[in-house]
């Protein structure tokens, strides 16, 4: 009656059951690439700034405004696994598409695009 279960009892006892381990952020595959496609956005502003004002501009890499919009790519990297994942037919897919729509338009509406 005074048996203490010990987390390797837990996970003994988890995997006999058939849970694998516990999953992670990285494993999240609509995070993963929302992260990523914000990150590429970010990381090509200078070169669109070299590009087209013939100078270097190394704080675009962490500015907000200007193209490849880093808003714009997240939620439609976004809505894509998601609809990749979970299917088109899906409530998530439907609420990250909504997402996206509300995103893209509002930043282009606003002019917060523009240079």
């Amino acid at each position: 009656m005074d048996e203490v279960l010990t987390a390797a009892d837990m996970a003994a006892s988890n995997a006999s059951v058939g849970h694998g381990p516990p999953p992670t952020l990285s494993s999240n595959i609509p995070l993963v690439s929302a992260v990523l496609a914000f990150s590429v956005a970010q990381f090509l502003k200078p070169f669109t700034t070299l590009y087209k004002e013939k100078r270097w501009d190394s704080r675009r890499l962490l500015g907000s405004g200007g193209m490849p919009s880093s808003h714009s790519a997240t939620v439609a990297a976004l809505a894509v696994a998601v609809g990749l994942q979970e299917g088109i037919d899906s409530t998530s897919f439907a609420l990250a598409v909504i997402l996206a729509s509300i995103v893209c338009t509002s930043l282009d509406s606003t002019g917060f695009l523009l240079d």
